[in-house]
């Protein structure tokens, strides 16, 4: 991985920069993939597409905003967003204005910042007893609905839509779409079996793949 000098952003509300991470080359070994569909390339990071501002905290696409080009240094900032910072980015946006294509990525982060948070690097399982996983699951739960619905015309995305039923423990309907695909390669049918496994057992948690 070798990082270049970093792109600066500009809140389009304060109008404050702030400095993100660019590379001149990366690579994915040593690449994690997760039954969400998150990877993680140690060697590869990916700056967020959507921003919080340091300065006022309002949120921004970094697709819509001018930006320039630090001519020396670099950063190692990648602006990832936290399960909050995600809840009050979607508050945001759906109060102003989100196309789908934009609300698919905000909600796709949600969805990765909430297994993050309480199932893929979790020393410990989820704690069930606890107010605060609650909230954040029934969150969490109405963001895959929103997911499912915004991505089930797309005949490519039934295992990833049958993951998110099993996610916020509808397995029944996860069960179903699993066996309706048919595997094209053996990749695919390893995850799906692996995913079938895990539903019958009532298992939700996210998983490497």
């Amino acid at each position: 991985m070798l990082p270049d000098n970093p792109r600066v952003l500009t809140c389009p509300k304060c109008k404050g920069q702030k400095e993100v991470m660019t590379l001149m080359s990366g690579n994915t070994f040593g690449a994690t993939f997760w039954s969400d569909t998150k990877r993680e390339a140690p060697m590869l990071p990916e700056v967020s597409a959507v921003q919080k501002c340091p300065h006022c905290g309002y949120y921004y696409f970094t697709n819509k905003q001018s930006y320039k080009t630090s001519k020396k240094g670099y950063s190692s900032e990648l602006g990832t967003l936290s399960f909050d910072d995600c809840k009050e980015a979607l508050a945001q946006f759906l109060n102003e204005s989100l196309d789908s294509k934009d609300e698919r990525t905000l909600r796709m982060y949600t969805l990765f910042a909430f297994n993050d948070k309480y199932y893929r690097h979790a020393k410990d399982a989820k704690p069930n007893d606890d107010s605060k996983f609650k909230d954040d699951f029934l969150y969490f739960k109405v963001n895959a609905l929103r997911l499912i619905e915004l991505y089930e015309n797309d005949d490519k995305t039934v295992l990833f839509r049958a993951e998110l039923y099993r996610e916020i423990e509808m397995y029944k309907e996860c069960l179903k779409l699993i066996d309706s695909i048919k595997a094209e390669n053996e990749r695919i049918s390893a995850i799906k079996n692996a995913m079938k496994e895990r539903a019958e057992m009532e298992d939700n948690a996210v998983f490497r793949i």
